[in-house]
């Protein structure tokens, strides 16, 4: 057991925080709960453990992301190729499907709002000169 004030490598601190993370994300430990291991493992005080947690959350958040955007991307694959299944088919009874495969893929992306916007009409227009009105 390594005491709380002693100097920890590089390494050693790489390995707690895969601990850690491992502890976060399969065992779903809570902060609490880690602080004591920190403490009991590794002699670590709050402030020490309390760095290795965020350093683990931030891996977890990272990881947690990166899946995140793979399924978004796979859904959005998978919308896609039944849009286009949809586009091949012809017939109002499909006209429903596709829109509706549409604007899910766009609501998936997040774009779903930005459309709305596009799709809004302009009412004003604006009349800029540079320069004389001669």
């Amino acid at each position: 057991m390594a005491f709380g004030n002693s100097k920890s490598t590089d390494a050693e601190m790489d390995s707690r925080i895969e601990k850690c993370f491992e502890l976060m994300y399969q065992n779903k430990i809570r902060y609490d709960d880690y602080l004591k291991f920190a403490r009991d493992e590794y002699g670590y005080h709050r402030t020490q453990a309390n760095a290795i947690w965020v350093k683990a959350r931030d891996l977890r958040n990272a990881y947690l992301l990166e899946r995140l955007e793979d399924e978004i991307a796979n859904a959005v694959e998978e919308l896609e190729s039944y849009e286009n299944e949809m586009l091949a088919q012809e017939g109002a009874q499909y006209d429903g499907l596709r829109l509706k495969a549409k604007d899910m893929k766009y609501r998936i992306k997040g774009l779903y709002e930005q459309r709305i916007r596009l799709e809004g009409k302009v009412n004003h227009v604006i009349n800029v000169n540079f320069g004389s009105n001669e």
